[in-house]
């Protein structure tokens, strides 16, 4: 990992930032996506992850990485206010309640300590908020978490790659990403409103075969037709082949199962995938692509991860908040093997003084009066 080689004092970076700032008004970017473009103006030189979960912020510089990422955006806080605090989103995530598709947002969180989850849940009225059993709201909560997880991977992977472009260290564009973002998105526009399962279940099967295409891509060093043509559209291959090269947890086993049991034509086949399979089809292509999302970034991310506590324990944690500790960190390695990590990842308040990317909570507080 290369940190940023340029160390900058207080003066400096206001100094800096005034002048980035200019610089991003006249080319007329929108107040909220400033932060984010400002930081590879103001570190350029950086190349290192900035949002993943458990980034021990010590390792860095005051002015450095995740740190500065974190000064940017307070910089931009004071000078905007609200302004500067538009919602971005990193995509949806299909759960079922009451035997009904809702699609919950993910939102970009690069402060805030904590996050009430039901708003995030389009269409969820008050009145059947107040009618989630404790049970409910546990699995609502263990999907935000692994859902937000996931997101982030993509996200993260993403950051990587722009800052080995800037740094003059690009890899060779990888036709596959793109795509299977778009799928991703598609996947979940799928199951809104005028609900298509089948085409949700297709776009599914999509993320996974072209996340694991892209990861072929990099470690085997094949060309696009050259993948193409040797595996079509035959998943079971391509993850066999992948296993090869990195070692892959039961889970995914078990989510490749899954997926490969729909055949490409299912888009066009007249009987309809049930909404819980096509729920749970989104969902083992999304930890499939969210595991080839983390190789692409590299071993040497950390994520750092809390186990989900019982209702009755988790309620405690809620209740104590910030007398939540963090364990210890993990290596990319040891989340994945038991990739049951990815539905853990935080739970715990920030503590006063310490920095925003050690710990988030996700807090469920429906009004049940």
């Amino acid at each position: 990992m290369n940190k940023d080689l340029t160390p900058m004092n207080a003066d400096e970076f206001h100094e800096k930032m005034r002048l980035i700032d200019a610089e991003l008004s006249q080319k007329g970017v929108p107040v909220y996506e400033r932060p984010f473009q400002a930081f590879p103006i103001a570190a350029p030189d950086y190349n290192g992850p900035l949002m993943s979960f458990g980034i021990d912020s010590s390792e860095y510089g005051e002015y450095e990485g995740p740190n500065l990422l974190a000064k940017i955006h307070n910089w931009y806080k004071q000078m905007y206010g609200k302004r500067a605090s538009a919602a971005r989103d990193l995509g949806r995530i299909p759960i079922i309640i009451k035997e009904q598709i809702y699609l919950v947002r993910i939102p970009l969180v690069y402060e805030t300590a904590a996050i009430n989850i039901l708003p995030f849940i389009e269409g969820l009225t008050p009145a059947v908020a107040r009618r989630l059993s404790d049970t409910e709201l546990d699995e609502i909560h263990n999907k935000f978490i692994e859902g937000y997880s996931l997101a982030h991977e993509f996200e993260d992977l993403y950051f990587q790659l722009e800052a080995e472009e800037r740094n003059g260290t690009k890899r060779k564009n990888n036709p596959f990403l793109d795509s299977a973002i778009q799928d991703k998105d598609a996947a979940a526009d799928c199951l809104d409103e005028e609900i298509d399962t089948n085409g949700a279940v297709f776009h599914s099967r999509q993320i996974a075969e072209k996340m694991l295409k892209a990861v072929l891509f990099y470690l085997a060093n094949m060309n696009e037709e050259e993948i193409t043509q040797k595996y079509g559209h035959r998943i079971a291959d391509i993850y066999k082949d992948v296993s090869s090269y990195v070692e892959s947890p039961a889970r995914i086993n078990s989510e490749i199962n899954y997926i490969t049991r729909y055949k490409m034509d299912i888009r066009d086949t007249e009987t309809q995938v049930p909404d819980s399979e096509a729920v749970k089809a989104f969902w083992s292509g999304l930890r499939i692509g969210g595991f080839c999302a983390a190789l692409l970034s590299g071993p040497e991310r950390k994520i750092q991860s809390i186990p989900i506590k019982s209702t009755k324990e988790g309620n405690r944690m809620k209740s104590r908040g910030s007398d939540a500790k963090a364990v210890k960190q993990m290596t990319i390695e040891e989340m994945l093997a038991p990739f049951e990590a990815l539905r853990v990842a935080v739970l715990a308040t920030v503590e006063e003084g310490k920095p925003y990317t050690s710990i988030i909570a996700f807090a469920l507080t429906p009004d049940r009066r």
